[in-house]
Formats: structure tokens, C-alpha cells, sequence
């Protein structure tokens, strides 16, 4: 009997490490990574993985507001998905595909080289969950600190 139990543990064991594996890119902030492209000039950088479901809801957002007056707005995708970067480029984006190792994940850059990197939302974006880009764009141009925001993603992002 006692070895049917030490199987009960163990079986238990490995379920919950492989479990928590497998939800530990949805509830921890994702690790920075550099961003490309920062020019001298008001520079949003969205990197979105196209099989991600929260960057599916950040290009959702993106599409939707446009690219917004007086800032250079560029979309990085981590491979070609031509539905999302047609969308993009109608609402005013400038869209590459390149190596998006983590996303969704924002990154500003000023005339000055101040930049400023984060997510989108305190949660992970998901249908219901409002994001902060806009506000978060707006205090960054007005020269103070936005508030740290971590950036959540999906299980397809390498931690």
C-alpha cells in the first residue's frame, strides 16, 4: 500500500510542476528584451507575436484607435500574417516582421532618447481588460514617468 501512495505523490508531483510550467508565461511578467528601431523622434514599438491570443487582443486595439498623430508607430511581428499587417497599415502603422522573442510589449523612445518599456495593461490583455497605451503614450510625451506596467503574454512566448 505504501507504494501506491508514493505513485499517488509522485504522479501528483510532476502534474503540478508540468501545470505550473505551462501557466507561469501567463502570470509573470515577461523579461525585457531590446527593442529595435529607437529613433530621435516620438517612437511607439508594439512587438506582437501573431500566435499569441494577448497580442491578438493588442492588434485588435491597435487597429481599431490608429496610429496616433505625432508619433511614429511601428508594429514588429514575429513572422508574416498578412491579415494583421494589411489591418495595420490601413489604421496608419509602419509593420516589419522580425525577432519577437516575448509579446505583447510596448517601448517608447523620445527625441532625447528617454525610452520607456512595458505592457499594455496591469493584467493580461484579454477581451475585457482595458489597455493603457494611450495614456501611458500621453504621460511619457508630457515628460514625466508612466507607471511601470509589466508585460504579460502568452504561453507561445519564450520566458
Amino acid at each position: 500500500m505504501g507504494w501506491l501512495w508514493s505513485g499517488v505523490i509522485a504522479w501528483a508531483t510532476v502534474l503540478s510542476t508540468v501545470t505550473a510550467w505551462w501557466m507561469a508565461p501567463h502570470v509573470l511578467p515577461l523579461r525585457a528584451e531590446s527593442v529595435p528601431g529607437v529613433a530621435r523622434e516620438w517612437t511607439a514599438t508594439h512587438l506582437l507575436r501573431v500566435d499569441c491570443g494577448c497580442s491578438a487582443e493588442v492588434f485588435r486595439h491597435l487597429s481599431a484607435r490608429g496610429a496616433q498623430a505625432g508619433w511614429r508607430e511601428r508594429v514588429h511581428l514575429n513572422r508574416p500574417q498578412p491579415e494583421w499587417s494589411g489591418a495595420l497599415q490601413r489604421a496608419g502603422f509602419e509593420v516589419v516582421v522580425t525577432t519577437v522573442r516575448a509579446g505583447p510589449r510596448l517601448a517608447l523612445a523620445d527625441p532625447s532618447g528617454r525610452t520607456w518599456q512595458g505592457g499594455y495593461a496591469k493584467h493580461r490583455p484579454q477581451p475585457g481588460v482595458a489597455l493603457e497605451d494611450l495614456s501611458t503614450m500621453r504621460i511619457f510625451q508630457a515628460g514625466s514617468a508612466p507607471n511601470r506596467v509589466p508585460a504579460y503574454g502568452c504561453a507561445s512566448n519564450e520566458l
